[in-house]
C-alpha cells in the first residue's frame, strides 16, 4: 500500500521541518510505503529531516526540460538531486488553474521516467461530467493522452482525483470509487 500526503501550498520551512520530524516518529507498517509532498521551497529542508527514515519525499509538479530559459520551473533532474522518488503530474490544479494540457503531462511523464522519478498521475472528471455519464470516457481519453505508446513498469501510478469531490462537501462513495478503479484498470490493461 502507498500513503502519499500532498502538502499543497502550506507551511513553511520551519513548520515543514517540525512537522517531518514528527512524522519519523510514527511507526510504518510493514509493507506500507508512505512519502509526502511538500511544496517546492520546503523540499530540501524535508528531504534532510526525512533522510534514513522510512518516509519518502515527492515534488508537487516539474517540467518537462531538463535545464534551460525556464524562469520559475523545475526540472526532473533538480527533483532528482533532492531525493524525490515521486512527481505529481495532471494535478487537477494544474490542468484548471495553469492549462496543464495532457500533451503537457505527458511531456511531463516522459522526463520523469527518464530519470527515474516515478510520476503519479492524476486524473479525474468535473461534477459536470460525472452528472452527464462522461466518467469513463473522460478518464480514458486523459489515460490515453498521455499514457499511449510510453513503456510502463511498475515505476508509474495512477491516482484516481474525483474533482466534484474536491472541497465541494460532496463525498465520493466507495462503490463508485471501486468501480472507477476497476475501469481504469480496465484501461491501462488494454493499452
Amino acid at each position: 500500500m502507498l500513503i502519499l500526503g500532498n502538502w499543497k501550498m502550506n507551511m513553511v520551512t520551519a513548520d515543514a521541518t517540525k512537522f517531518s520530524e514528527r512524522l519519523t516518529e510514527i511507526k510504518i507498517p510493514d509493507g506500507v510505503e508512505v512519502g509526502v509532498i511538500p511544496s517546492h521551497v520546503c523540499l530540501y529542508s524535508v528531504a534532510d529531516k526525512l533522510n534514513g527514515s522510512r518516509i519518502e519525499v515527492g515534488a508537487q509538479n516539474c517540467y518537462f526540460e531538463d535545464e534551460g530559459a525556464f524562469t520559475g520551473e523545475t526540472s526532473p533532474i533538480q527533483l532528482k538531486d533532492l531525493g524525490c522518488k515521486w512527481c505529481l503530474v495532471g494535478h487537477s490544479e494544474r490542468r484548471q488553474l495553469f492549462g496543464d494540457s495532457d500533451e503537457i503531462v505527458r511531456r511531463k511523464v516522459v522526463a520523469l521516467l527518464r530519470h527515474d522519478i516515478k510520476p503519479v498521475l492524476c486524473i479525474g472528471e468535473t461534477l459536470g461530467q460525472k452528472n452527464a455519464g462522461r466518467t469513463f470516457g473522460i478518464l480514458s481519453s486523459q489515460l490515453m493522452r498521455v499514457l499511449e505508446g510510453l513503456r510502463l513498469g511498475s515505476e508509474f501510478i495512477i491516482a484516481y482525483e474525483p474533482i466534484w469531490a474536491i472541497g465541494t462537501g460532496i463525498i465520493a462513495e466507495p462503490k463508485q470509487i471501486g468501480e472507477t478503479i476497476s475501469a481504469i484498470r480496465e484501461i491501462v490493461t488494454r493499452m
